[in-house]
């Protein structure tokens, strides 16, 4: 569909605006219409950043482009909220889920280059080595043919020099990331997998007396993803400046051994992200995710 990569970009924030405008458009009308034009943009969005993200090799570049596509994100996951919200329809709480969990997945995906996986994955350095050397060939033969090509006096026989480094180095690491999928699947799977959990995954894994909850900013607002095996609920526990002014104070609190200042802030904290939730769940065992 595009032929660069900027263009793609260009088309992302195309459909980030219009997504901001059908939600616009919602709360000043509160017709569904609106909401249901915000999810199929979101489709588009989302896709597109897939896209993007397979298109770039270098790990620094894609965390740099994931980071801001979180807000892009944010925008899905919204839209779903409020849709939920307008239809009373716990599918839509389900599937705002999915889009917190794909876009923390994509950081994870991209953050799994930055650790010592020779370390923690019992994985030999010089394989992790020669995966970074060829995805980092890949990244110099695209720039180098992408110029050749807007080059009108480019040499040809430099543009085909670098199409077939390119396409070698391709099947160089086609044949690397199959060997890593043989021998090493921890390290595949942590890498280059994108599966995410499921609503329905996460409850069977939940025994009777057990709920997870996970935290979500988004729109400057707060929201607890409450899951037991029977059930989920969402609820807003407060806005981000007034949750993070509070979680200040009580780090400084603990700094200058304020006991007052931390009892205090400690239980304004507990009073406002905690107790919400546990008016929705009587479970005794809580295994909380933060953002």
């Amino acid at each position: 569909m595009f032929e660069h990569q900027n263009d793609k970009l260009i088309y992302l924030n195309i459909q980030s605006g219009l997504m901001d405008v059908h939600i616009k458009k919602y709360h000043e009308t509160h017709q569904k219409y609106y909401l249901d034009s915000a999810i199929i943009t979101s489709t588009e969005l989302i896709s597109g950043i897939d896209q993007v993200r397979a298109g770039m090799l270098l790990s620094e570049n894609k965390l740099r482009f994931l980071a801001s596509a979180g807000k892009k994100y944010e925008k899905v996951v919204n839209a779903y909220l409020l849709l939920a919200e307008q239809e009373n329809n716990a599918q839509y709480y389900e599937q705002a889920f999915d889009m917190v969990e794909r876009s923390k997945q994509s950081l994870i995906n991209e953050a799994v280059d930055k650790i010592d996986a020779a370390k923690f994955l019992n994985m030999p350095p010089e394989l992790i080595d020669q995966e970074r050397k060829l995805i980092a060939d890949q990244a110099y033969y695209k720039s180098k043919i992408v110029n050749l090509q807007n080059d009108a006096v480019g040499s040809q026989k430099a543009l085909s020099t670098y199409q077939d480094q390119l396409f070698y180095s391709k099947r160089q690491l086609d044949s690397l990331r199959q060997k890593l999928q043989e021998s090493y699947e921890s390290y595949f799977d942590l890498k280059y997998g994108n599966r995410t959990a499921k609503i329905s995954e996460v409850q069977k894994r939940l025994s009777v007396d057990e709920a997870l909850i996970e935290f979500y900013i988004y729109n400057q607002s707060v929201v607890a993803f409450i899951i037991s095996k029977e059930q989920l609920e969402v609820k807003t526990v407060g806005n981000t400046g007034e949750i993070n002014a509070r979680i200040k104070h009580f780090r400084d609190a603990i700094v200058q051994q304020n006991q007052q200042e931390f009892v205090e802030n400690g239980h304004a904290l507990y009073q406002q992200l905690m107790e919400p939730i546990l008016e929705l769940t009587d479970k005794k065992h809580l295994i909380i995710v933060p953002d």
